[in-house]
């Protein structure tokens, strides 16, 4: 398992494995090369599947969150099978030539009605030429209000304006990167709530033997599926 971090620090990273419907073990990094740490599990417990979480510390961190499995099929002519992770990524690669280790916005939100929080996979600000934030096509922001260790705010002069899309632009060492603005902070405010809250009692299905009624309450997504 080959761990690809962009600030090159390890120490108190670690991995949780477990056999697919079975118990976990700590696996420890036990070297490192040129594309970051490497760890070397044995698969005599295991079958087609490996669960994984990168793990700061005693559950400290998950990078990312959730749960990933790791395709034990994907064997080489030697009986092994690498699996390559990024940080900040829920992709598995397998091969170290597909690997996508280029700088990426992670993440970017309304953290109020009035600024913006957005962390990228560049730590240093020098690798930032140019951040943009858009307001539908219009260009409201040209730079951010602070940002350090890979963490930047943009403060606005105006309100959010809920009926309108925000997609912030970052140029990180030479490649411009996009990434749409959520809403995580400010679902709980009153500008949110006097706009979209919703009082009915019928979310949900509602069947009958001719039709079956979908509702749900997304007023900011831009796409439902029903499977």
């Amino acid at each position: 398992i080959h761990y690809f971090r962009y600030d090159k620090t390890f120490t108190n990273w670690h991995l949780w494995v477990w056999p697919e419907g079975g118990s976990g073990e700590w696996i420890e990094f036990d070297s490192t090369d040129e594309y970051g740490a490497v760890a070397t599990l044995s698969l005599d417990n295991y079958a087609d599947k490996a669960g994984i979480i990168v793990v700061r510390g005693a559950w400290a961190e998950k990078d990312p969150d959730g749960d990933r499995y790791i395709d034990l099929t994907n064997v080489d002519a030697s009986g092994n099978v690498h699996a390559y992770l990024v940080t900040g990524s829920e992709e598995i690669y397998y091969d170290r030539a597909s690997v996508d280790t280029s700088h990426k916005i992670l993440t970017s939100y309304f953290e109020s009605e009035t600024r913006i929080k957005f962390t990228t996979t560049a730590q240093d600000a020098g690798l930032i030429s140019s951040v943009k934030l858009f307001e539908n096509e219009t260009v409201i922001a040209n730079n951010y209000s602070s940002f350090s260790k890979g963490t930047g705010y943009i403060n606005l002069t105006n309100d959010i304006d809920l009926s309108k899309s925000y997609t912030l632009k970052v140029t990180i060492d030479g490649a411009e990167r996009e990434l749409t603005v959520g809403y995580d902070g400010i679902y709980d405010s009153d500008a949110f709530n006097n706009q979209f809250y919703y009082d009915g009692d019928d979310l949900g299905v509602t069947y009958s033997s001719n039709s079956s009624v979908f509702k749900l309450w997304a007023p900011l997504s831009s796409k439902v599926e029903l499977c």
